[in-house]
Parts: C-alpha cells; structure tokens; sequence
C-alpha cells in the first residue's frame, strides 16, 4: 500500500523497501556539486509534502510516494520558484560540461546534435 501524506506533512509508513534508487545514490560518493543539487531537491521534496494541503496534488496525480520529477515539478511551479536547485543544477552542468567527452558520457568520435 503506498504512502499517503499525513497531516503533518510526513509521509505513513508503507513496508515497501523497494526503495533501489534511494539506496544507490546513499551509496555513492557524490562531489560537492552534485550533493548541492541533490541537497536542494531533497528541500523542494520536503516543502512539497510539508505543504500537502496547498499543493494541487489531485490535478497532478500526486496520491503516492513515487510521484515522479515531472509531476513535483509542475505542482511546485504553483507554488514555489525553485532558485536553489536551478542554481545548483547550472553549477553541476558547468563542472561536467567541459568533461562530458573524457568521462565517456559522449563518444569524442561521434557527431551529435546535427
């Protein structure tokens, strides 16, 4: 049964522990940048269930724990003006965009956006 939000803004307990992606990313050892993006989105999340009761979750189909980025995005954008992860997100860009090659995220050999 999946989560619904209390009152309170926390969320109920499930007992589902398929919680895969949660768990990678504990795992890894992210630089300061990417912990600064991930750091703000995880604010965003919080604010979104800490403000439960404002948020147009029904016109976004928001009743469960794994709502998906696209539909906090466009709740949050109702209510909030996301700054900080937007900030945090062209710094992380900055930082890997002149690796993007060297880290084997694109082929150096390839011809892309044509």
């Amino acid at each position: 049964r999946p989560a619904r939000p209390r009152a309170s803004g926390t969320l109920a307990p499930t007992g589902d522990v398929s919680r895969v992606s949660g768990e990678q990313i504990r795992a890894l050892n992210l630089s300061s940048s990417a912990r600064a993006v991930l750091d703000a989105a995880r604010a965003l999340y919080r604010a979104f269930y800490a403000n439960i009761t404002r948020t147009p979750w029904m016109e976004w189909k928001i009743e469960t724990w794994d709502a998906g980025y696209y539909q906090i995005r466009n709740t949050m954008k109702s209510l909030y003006d996301p700054v900080s992860l937007r900030e945090a997100h062209a710094a992380l860009g900055a930082k890997i965009l002149p690796q993007i090659y060297s880290l084997g995220f694109l082929n150096p050999d390839g011809e892309y956006f044509k």
